[in-house]
């Protein structure tokens, strides 16, 4: 999926350097899930007490977005992926391109949407 999405290989379940990203998800998503159906665990940031596990999941995940991004924008000659139009979209109203924390966020839900 990476390679389809960032034009680069990472081979997550191939590759033990890169195991941990599918198993973070889903830890990552006990969370998100949870908090779905009973937002009322955020009171008091109580979530954040009960999720540790999950918290500390989604933060290693996020580690390897940032990496994934870094390496997409270092990158040369690299067209023809789905993160090459994100480059270049635009805002209909303002014309403005995405920032980098709208790249992110895109980025995130790309994996998450192709995690097998």
């Amino acid at each position: 999926m990476t390679e389809l999405v960032f034009g680069i290989s990472y081979s997550l379940q191939e590759k033990k350097e890169f195991r941990y990203v599918v198993a973070s998800i889903a830890g990552s998503n006990v969370r998100t899930g949870t908090l779905c159906q009973a937002p009322i665990l955020q009171w008091r940031r109580l979530d954040r007490h009960l999720f540790q596990t999950s918290i500390l999941a989604r933060n290693r995940f996020m580690g390897f977005v940032d990496r994934l991004m870094r390496d997409r924008m270092n990158a040369k000659n690299i067209h023809g992926d789905v993160f090459s139009l994100l480059l270049k979209a635009k805002d209909p109203n303002t014309g403005q391109v995405l920032d980098s924390r709208q790249l992110g966020a895109e980025s995130v839900n790309l994996i998450v949407a192709g995690k097998p």
